[in-house]
């Protein structure tokens, strides 16, 4: 966890949690939409 804490790491690990944070929005928006698309077919 040490080697972490160095700067070229800490760019990357940076750039990781970004990326993870955009995945995890695209994923909540998508099942926020097939949520609301269940629920419009069914009515």
């Amino acid at each position: 966890m040490l080697l972490l804490a160095n700067g070229n790491s800490g760019k990357t690990m940076r750039r990781m949690g970004f990326i993870l944070s955009g995945f995890a929005l695209i994923a909540f928006t998508l099942f926020f939409f097939l949520d609301v698309l269940q629920r419009t077919l069914n009515f």
